[in-house]
């Protein structure tokens, strides 16, 4: 199977998807930034490619948040900037959209109101979320052997996002060089995974009251992890998604799984 070559419709398909989530995450976060259009752009990288991601020195700022859920004495902000790389698949029923590269890097601030009235934010953790389909270098003919690195991995970097992107704070970086390593195996996360994690870590009953993702950010053509990023997987030839990670703790007080599998990113 070959990768298919893009035309209008389908850039038109993945920006409208990736406007329902962008916008359907800053409204179920309260978000301030409805202009998020100027934020993240989608275009063509070339007839096999589309690449979409936040625009340089800018980023997704969502909250401010409960650090505990239902706890507004304790807030934090967090930062997002974003990359994926999108390539294409005819099926027998549809067109796959398919993640060949992933990266996303989110920083945490711990908001603080003074006496004055006046916030102040500071750095307080970071993470970097990486994937790349170490099958791309010899499918297409190029790209570097990666296969020394978990397929799916976090990196810890509270200075993973530019500074040029946080507004209305003037930050200092933490003051230690953080290296790339280590590298750690990590359930598959993207921007859509990540901003489930979001609600889930800080606003679970937005999670609840919809049966999992709030519906306004389903949207078919949402991007998703290529089957074969899952040959290996442990769990009986299943494909694992992002959602998995949390069905353990998505129950009622009777054990019923909460999570409907209709509100979430086809597999």
């Amino acid at each position: 199977m070959t990768w298919a070559d893009f035309n209008s419709e389908d850039l038109g398909n993945l920006q409208a998807a990736m406007s329902t989530f962008i916008s359907g995450l800053l409204s179920q976060t309260e978000s301030p930034d409805s202009a998020f259009q100027d934020t993240i752009e989608i275009k063509y990288e070339d007839r096999k490619t589309i690449k979409s991601e936040t625009v340089e020195s800018e980023c997704l700022r969502l909250g401010p948040l409960p650090y505990r859920p239902g706890d507004t004495s304790s807030q934090v902000e967090i930062y997002v900037q974003f990359g994926l790389t999108i390539k294409a698949r005819d099926t027998d029923s549809d067109r796959r959209y398919e993640i060949v590269k992933s990266s996303t890097e989110m920083v945490y601030l711990d908001v603080t109101e003074g006496e004055d009235g006046i916030e102040t934010r500071e750095r307080v953790q970071g993470l970097h979320f990486d994937f790349e389909l170490n099958s791309e270098a010899s499918e297409d003919g190029g790209g570097a052997q990666t296969a020394n690195h978990p397929v799916f991995h976090a990196q810890y970097n509270p200075n993973c996002v530019d500074t040029a992107a946080i507004e209305r704070w003037d930050p200092e970086p933490h003051s230690v060089n953080y290296p790339e390593y280590p590298r750690i195996p990590c359930a598959p996360f993207d921007i859509v995974s990540v901003g489930y994690m979001i609600l889930n870590d800080h606003l679970p009953r937005r999670i609840r009251d919809h049966g999992g993702w709030p519906s306004e950010m389903l949207h078919e053509n949402l991007p998703r992890f290529p089957k074969k990023a899952f040959e290996f997987d442990p769990q009986g030839g299943r494909h694992m998604i992002p959602e998995w990670w949390y069905v353990p703790s998505s129950v009622d007080g009777d054990g019923q799984p909460l999570l409907n599998p209709d509100h979430h990113r086809p597999v």
